[in-house]
Parts: structure tokens; C-alpha cells; sequence
């Protein structure tokens, strides 16, 4: 299904296996989400996720809650930045940036929201060093609290991102960016309840 693309990237499963999101490019097109579904008859077409979700600018990795609210990374802005879609009051899809404190005036992305939404995973450069993994919980007022650094089990001086649940929710996956190459790792998502 892949056919006709330049650039095919940042594969995030369906929680039922069914769809596959990825980040892909076409000819001089931009870097824009994907959606392509796995049927009994095998894949689908893949199919542009629509604007204002895909704009003009790049988008990566996209991640969803159970009630269907997606976020994802878009550089609609300037720089990457974390944005969740839904459909408004008139079931119009509609995207805003996840401001502060979770988009900053750093580099943020790869952005793994729980089932439930009440955690959200994703990279940041707000340290100026590197890219590491942060985690932010939903405070009582349903904002996000104050994001918290994953630490050195996770972290490292070299670029951790790509952070995406197991199906089953149980699993937390992510990629370490080394000058020796790219590492996947994983641990149980327990670990980041700890962190609350």
C-alpha cells in the first residue's frame, strides 16, 4: 500500500489493529497523516487524514484516545508543537495547539495519549540538550499538570522519542537516537503511573 510514496515513517496501530496511522510523503508533496485500513481482504488504500488536521506545513506520529480525540506533532507554527483534534459542538473537526505547559517555545512531538486520556507521553527539548521523554497527568480542573521528566531510566544524553502504548495499554515502546543508530525499548506502563 505503500506504492508511490517517498517518505513513510511512524507506524501507530489502531487499539483494535485494524487501522494503521503513519506519517507519509508523496512525490514533492509535504509530510502529512495517513490513515490505511487492514480488512479479512488485507490493506485498503491509505487515505490523507483530512484539514485541518494535514495542512501545509509537516505533521508526524499521531496518537488517539478511545473517545477518538487525536493528537499529534505539526510544525504549523514554526517549530513542532503537540495539537489535539476533535469534533466540536456541530461535529466539525476541529484542531487547537496543546499550549502550555505543554507546547512551549521548544521543540515538542511524538505526543502518546492513555486510552482514558489521563496521561500524555511525548519528546521535548526544553532542556536544550537533547530530546527526552515527559509525561503530563490531567490535573482535577481536567488541564494538564506541570510535565514531568521520565529520568535517567528513560532519559539519556542522547534523543529519546517515538513513545507509543501496546494495544492492551500495558507496554510503553520508544525510540533512543544514538550516533550508533536507533534503539526501540520498552517497559511496563506501570512505570509511569509511578510517576503521578
Amino acid at each position: 500500500f505503500l506504492s508511490g510514496f517517498t517518505f513513510s515513517h511512524e507506524p501507530v496501530f489502531s487499539a483494535d489493529g485494524t487501522i494503521l496511522t503513519f506519517t507519509g510523503k508523496k512525490g514533492n508533496g509535504t509530510l502529512d497523516l495517513w490513515t490505511v485500513r487492514h480488512t479479512a481482504q488485507g490493506w485498503d488504500t491509505p487515505v490523507a487524514m483530512p484539514s485541518p488536521v494535514n495542512s501545509s506545513a509537516k505533521e508526524y506520529r499521531g496518537s488517539s484516545m478511545a473517545d477518538g480525540t487525536f493528537f499529534f506533532g505539526s510544525s504549523r507554527s514554526g517549530m513542532m508543537q503537540v495539537y489535539k483534534a476533535n469534533n466540536d459542538t456541530s461535529r466539525v473537526l476541529a484542531v487547537e495547539l496543546v499550549g502550555p505547559p505543554i507546547s512551549t517555545k521548544s521543540f515538542e512531538g511524538d505526543p502518546c495519549i492513555a486510552p482514558d486520556g489521563h496521561f500524555l507521553i511525548f519528546y521535548s527539548a526544553r532542556d536544550g540538550k537533547s530530546s527526552d521523554l515527559y509525561v503530563s497527568f490531567r490535573d482535577a480542573k481536567g488541564g494538564w499538570g506541570v510535565p514531568i521528566n521520565l529520568g535517567d531510566k528513560f532519559n539519556s544524553s542522547d534523543d529519546e522519542y517515538g513513545a507509543h502504548l501496546s494495544s492492551d495499554g500495558k507496554f510503553l515502546f520508544f525510540t533512543r537516537h544514538s550516533s550508533t543508530g536507533n534503539s526501540i525499548y520498552w517497559v511496563a506502563s506501570s512505570a509511569i503511573e509511578k510517576l503521578k
